[in-house]
């Protein structure tokens, strides 16, 4: 049996979906990414505690929900989700590796198992968030 939905997170998906129940409003909610934006640990819309944060996109009103957790997500039993998800873990435990390997200065493959183009990407727009800072947003939308 799954475990119910927190109160908060429920309010907070009818409220950015046009649907009026939790299973047609869940749907309407079809693509998660992981958000990278040095937060470190925050909270997720049912007010837990999380380490990652996600956003959620529903195609039905161009809403986001932001901040969520991986359980959150998992809440919404959709195979599509439940699959991006996956693939942002995957990235996940790329990046915590090559954090590790940084700090022990171990030498570092440019491979698909230690790196690829997604972390590269991540890499690169974190390092110039550090560089530019505030002016970072501005430029990322003129991009």
């Amino acid at each position: 049996m799954p475990l119910p939905v927190r109160k908060s997170l429920h309010d907070a998906i009818l409220q950015a979906s046009k649907a009026d129940t939790w299973d047609q409003a869940t749907k309407e909610w079809n693509e998660v990414s992981l958000v990278f934006n040095g937060i470190g640990r925050s909270n997720c819309v049912c007010g837990n505690a999380i380490k990652y944060a996600y956003e959620l996109f529903n195609g039905a009103t161009g809403q986001r929900l932001f901040p969520i957790g991986s359980d959150c997500v998992r809440h919404f039993h959709r195979i599509s989700l439940d699959q991006q998800l996956e693939e942002e873990e995957k990235l996940l435990r790329k990046l915590e590796n090559l954090t590790r390997k940084v700090k022990k200065k171990e030498k570092i493959k440019i491979n698909k198992s230690d790196f690829d183009k997604r972390l590269l990407i991540v890499v690169i727009n974190s390092r110039l968030r550090k560089i530019i800072g505030s002016s970072y947003k501005s430029f990322k939308e003129e991009v």
